[in-house]
Parts: C-alpha cells; structure tokens; sequence
C-alpha cells in the first residue's frame, strides 16, 4: 500500500508554507506571504487567500490524501454571526490586552496565570478580550477565533480548534485541557461563542466553505472524496516534535523570535518567571519561555552594516571578544524581562571599540539572552539535552557561536524545514528518524564566554532590576 501523500500547511503571523510530503520526504514546497495591515494586525482575507493560493499551487502537481494544519498561537478574530468581520487578526505582538493588566489587582492576574498557564502579557488573548469588552466591542453574539478555527472552518465547514492552539488563548483550565468556564462568565462569552476543542490527530473531510465575503473559488475541488484534513497543531508544539527522536530535549527555536521549550507529564508554573504551560494532550504539557527577539535582531544587524552572512560569519569566527555589551530589546520584550518598553543598544563602548566589535557584540548579546532562557528553563526541569531549530540553525557559524556561549552541546537537524517533520512525529504519523549534527563547544572560547555573559548580566540587571 502507498504511503500517503501529505499536504502539510504551515500558516505563521507573516506567511504561509505548504508541503508536499510522501513518508516524511518532501517532493514539494511553496510559500506566500501577506503584509500585516499594521503592526500586528492581519486581513483575515489576504491570509485565506494566500493559504489557497499555496494549495491550489501544489494540488496542480498532485493530489493530496491528507491535509495536515500548523499555525501560529496567541490570535484572535472577532466576527458577528452574519460572518462579518469585527476586527482584524490580531497576532501575539499586538498591544491590545495591555489595558487589562494595569486595570487589574496583582494578585487576580497571578490566579489567572495559575489557572490557565498562559502568561500575563497582551500576547494573551484572554486579556485581549478584555480590552475589546471594556471597548463595547463584544457582545453575547460575536464568534471569537483564532488562525486555526478559521482555516479549519474553511477548509472543512467545521468549527473546532486543537488543544495546543486553544491552550496558548489563556482561556482554557491548564489540568482539563478546556475552555474555563469561570474566565467566559466574568468576560460575558458564552461557551458557543468559542469553537470546539478537538485532539490534535482529529481528522474532517475536506469540504471548502464560504465565511461571509471570502468564497471558496480559490480552493481546489477533488474527484476523490476522499482527501482529509487533520487540525494539526501549534508552531511551538511542531519545533519540539523534531527532536522526539532524542527523548525529550530542551528545544530552541531560533527563527524570527525565539522560545526555549519542552514537553511535560505535569504543569511546571512559576509566577516569577512567567513560563507557559500548554496543555497538548493527557500527561503532555507544552511548557517554555518566549521571547520578542531573535532573528529579527540579526536581520537588523545585516541591513544597518550591510552584512551578508558570509561576512558575519568572518567576524564570529575570530578569537577576539568585544568590550563592548549589546542589549537586543530591539522588540521590546518577553521573557526574561516582561517589559513592552525594553528597549535595545551598546553599552561598555571605548574609543577602542571597532566595528568589528560592534557587529559581534549583537550577536553574543542575542545568545546572551538566549543563555538567560535556557537557564531559567534548566531551573524548572532540570539538564536535559538541548536542540535547536528554526532559520538560524542554518548557519553552522552561529551554531557554534551559540554552543560556545552555551557551554552545552547541542543538536541541529540536518533536514531544511524540520518543523513540518516535527508535526508529523508529533502527530504519531510514521516518519524515518532525522539525522542531527552535533556542536560541540570549544573549551577555550567557551572559557572566555562565560566572562563575558556575566557582564552581558550586569548590565541587563543595571537597568532592568525587576526582570
């Protein structure tokens, strides 16, 4: 019997990946992306249209018999029942939410925190909600959504949500994996106002669906009635799978942000440190640190010194460390400072500091804080072997860099676009075993690092005292 040919949809905050995969090889791949209407804000429509445009591209070479769904967390979309539109799509990084932290005592946001495992920051889309309510913008008969109902509901007419992506709302109770009953009483949501929870393996036919104004004509429609959908699971949740084969490693994602996460029997929370905790599936818990800055910093680096990579990579591989201290709060910040107003720069410069030191300084004070989160993380769950994924693993230059700062090993995977693979292992679905490389920190360069993270510390807690 043949193995099923799969169409794996990736959909993120800024494009969309779709891939052919046939027993976990790739035979296909395409993107699209869509321009934000403002900073975190999506067109609900530019967003579909992509998504079938990417489908429509690959179903012309062939045919799938299984859809599978990876989307981002931490959306939101308001529609009335005639399916118009409220609001736009609202990503993770969108400052709405911020108005309902300041408005509410400490000690009922830490409750909050406790009961659903989602930090407390606007990325939180329980707290988006209550922005929007003290707005007007709500009533008893508005649908609300994420990215993954909407493309659930209309790839297959179905409304339901997995479990990772509903988990990362802040509305669901972290021990029952449901929507908390108590957090919809107070918002004045009614449970049919929210699609329903679903594992991540469940599985509908595909039937394209009109929502309001975004028909279904750039949809393919197969003969064979065949082909599936399965709701898949979240960005965050896919990164881990990767590394299933390793046990269960700390993974690093390093794409345009950057997380530190693993994958749990039980619920780890410190209120302290505002780690997440998502609840996947029974005895599986998603649990992490995210962060506003990753790649998104070295692409600033490369535009602001018109870099190439290859040049980059000449000045990570010199001995030589910089004086000088880079904070990358270009983005403001998550974890480790849960500060929206962070703010990035050098300090310690002298008349002594080289370009050279300035371009190399931002990057070991990205991995510096990449440092912070993987040790916040080792203290809640204990040493484990450590993976990395995402578009900077590519560069074998910044892997090491990262592993010597580190002072760990750790593990990248050989194959390009991993993640889509790491879903499917997730999912259980029978892939070969991935090939990783190992980094090995060099014990010298490594030596001088750990000097050097200590005032990237100092620093940090100079003029951050609260984080």
């Amino acid at each position: 019997m043949a193995e099923p040919l799969i169409l794996s949809i990736d959909v993120g905050t800024t494009s969309v990946k779709a891939s052919l995969l046939r027993a976990g090889k790739q035979v296909a791949t395409v993107s699209e992306s869509y321009p934000h209407k403002a900073s975190g804000e999506i067109d609900p429509k530019r967003l579909l249209s992509a998504v079938d445009l990417v489908i429509d591209r690959l179903s012309k070479r062939m045919v799938p018999d299984l859809f599978i769904l990876t989307t981002a967390m931490h959306s939101l979309l308001v529609m009335e029942p005639a399916e118009r539109f409220l609001t736009p799509i609202y990503t993770w990084e969108h400052p709405l939410g911020t108005l309902a932290i300041h408005r509410q005592p400490q000690r009922t946001l830490t409750e909050q925190y406790l009961a659903t495992g989602t930090p407390i920051h606007p990325m939180n889309v329980s707290l988006k909600l209550k922005d929007l309510k003290q707005k007007g913008a709500l009533s008893s008969a508005t649908k609300i959504l994420s990215i993954k109902d909407l493309l659930m509901w209309h790839l297959t007419g179905e409304w339901v949500i997995d479990a990772a992506c509903a988990a990362a709302t802040g509305l669901v109770a972290i021990h029952t994996g449901q929507w908390h009953v108590k957090l919809l009483q107070d918002l004045g949501i009614p449970l049919h106002a929210l699609p329903k929870i679903v594992p991540m393996a469940a599985t509908f036919a595909y039937r394209p669906t009109s929502i309001g104004e975004i028909s279904t004509a750039g949809l393919p429609r197969y003969d064979n009635n065949n082909v599936a959908v399965m709701i898949g699971t979240s960005d965050g949740a896919s990164a881990n799978g990767v590394f299933l084969d390793l046990g269960n490693p700390l993974v690093i994602s390093l794409g345009t942000s950057h997380a530190v996460r693993t994958i749990s029997e039980q619920p780890l929370l410190d209120p302290a440190m505002q780690n997440f905790a998502y609840y996947l599936a029974e005895k599986q818990y998603l649990m992490g640190l995210p962060s506003n800055n990753g790649g998104n910093v070295l692409a600033w680096l490369t535009a602001q010194f018109d870099l190439s990579f290859s040049k980059l990579k000449d000045v990570m591989t010199k001995n030589t460390l910089p004086e000088a201290v880079f904070l990358p709060y270009l983005n403001g910040e998550r974890s480790p400072l849960w500060q929206m107003q962070a703010q990035g720069g050098w300090r310690l410069l002298t008349a002594k500091t080289t370009h050279q030191d300035l371009i190399a300084s931002v990057v070991w004070g990205l991995f510096s804080n990449v440092r912070m989160n993987v040790e916040r993380m080792t203290s809640l769950v204990g040493i484990q072997q450590v993976g990395v994924a995402g578009g900077v693993a590519a560069s074998a230059s910044l892997m090491q860099a990262l592993t010597d700062l580190l002072g760990i090993p750790i593990q990248v995977p050989r194959t390009p676009h991993a993640e889509t693979i790491g879903t499917l292992k997730l999912l259980g679905l029978q892939t070969p075993s991935l090939t990783y490389r190992t980094y090995t920190p060099n014990p010298a360069k490594s030596e001088q690092l750990q000097h050097y993270y200590q005032r990237f510390l100092a620093q940090v807690a100079g003029e951050y005292t609260d984080f």
